[in-house]
């Protein structure tokens, strides 16, 4: 198998990433972050520049809680407004270099507790909970899409 890349992100004022390489051997998380909107935005340009020397950009995917706006965000839309500004750059640097980008309901990683991330080593120490949040919806992603047996067994043996 090729090796491939999943970037985790939970976005917002404060947001939440996590990096991981998926190769024969297994699945690893290689860096977690939590990062202000101006950081996190530095991050994307440096995502910008790495994913632009890639080989293939197809084997890298972003994965993302989405937000949707209902007539209860709606009224408080001035403060929810980071979120969608950083989806919007993440679907453009997506439509830039091809590279996939899954957007989650923020409901999916509800599914993933505080065990089962530390049970398999993707617990992010520190910070408001925001890379761990990240770390959930990579989980969802990895078994509901990349069907990651491996990972399965481990979250059912906790």
């Amino acid at each position: 198998m090729k090796t491939k890349y999943l970037i985790a992100v939970d976005p917002g004022l404060m947001t939440g990433v996590m990096e991981f390489k998926i190769t024969d051997e297994g699945t690893t998380m290689s860096a977690s972050h939590e990062l202000g909107f101006d950081d996190f935005m530095d991050y994307l340009v440096s995502l910008d520049k790495i994913v632009g020397d890639m080989e293939d950009p197809k084997d890298l995917t972003v994965v993302c809680e989405d937000f949707i706006v209902t007539m209860e965000t709606a009224k408080k839309m001035t403060a929810q407004m980071w979120s969608l500004h950083l989806i919007g750059a993440l679907k453009y640097l997506s439509h830039k270099h091809g590279f996939s980008l899954a957007l989650q309901k923020p409901a999916q990683r509800m599914s993933i507790s505080h065990d089962q991330l530390k049970g398999i080593g993707w617990w992010h120490v520190g910070g408001a909970g925001h890379a761990n949040q990240a770390a959930r919806h990579a989980v969802v992603y990895m078994l509901d899409v990349l069907k990651d047996k491996t990972l399965a067994r481990k979250i059912l043996a906790l």
